[in-house]
């Protein structure tokens, strides 16, 4: 049995919505490592549902960029870390720009 891990984050993020006062204009995404790569595949995925987000130590799918060019983001990622290259956020923010996105 396959498990998609962002359907089941978004089922989550649908009871969460619908269960307490969320402003949804104010929704930002974050994570770290792997969870970087999780915060650039959620955003890829429905980039409409979040108002920021913040990968760090993560990448994604840099062809794609274009799904995530109108949202703030921020994204962090250190030289020396051994884990996961800088060249993966690299990638992406220079995606991003060539797409004239709002990223840092």
């Amino acid at each position: 049995m396959k498990i998609y891990y962002s359907r089941a984050f978004f089922a989550l993020f649908d009871k969460i919505i619908a269960s307490y006062p969320v402003d949804k204009n104010k929704v930002s995404l974050c994570g770290i490592s792997m969870g970087g790569f999780g915060t650039w595949e959620l955003a890829l995925s429905k980039s409409h549902l979040f108002s920021a987000i913040a990968p760090l130590c993560g990448g994604g799918m840099n062809w794609r960029a274009w799904y995530v060019k109108d949202i703030p983001i921020r994204v962090y990622h250190g030289r020396k870390d051994d884990i996961v290259p800088l060249s993966q956020s690299e990638a992406m923010v220079n995606s991003i720009k060539l797409q004239g996105g709002n990223v840092e």
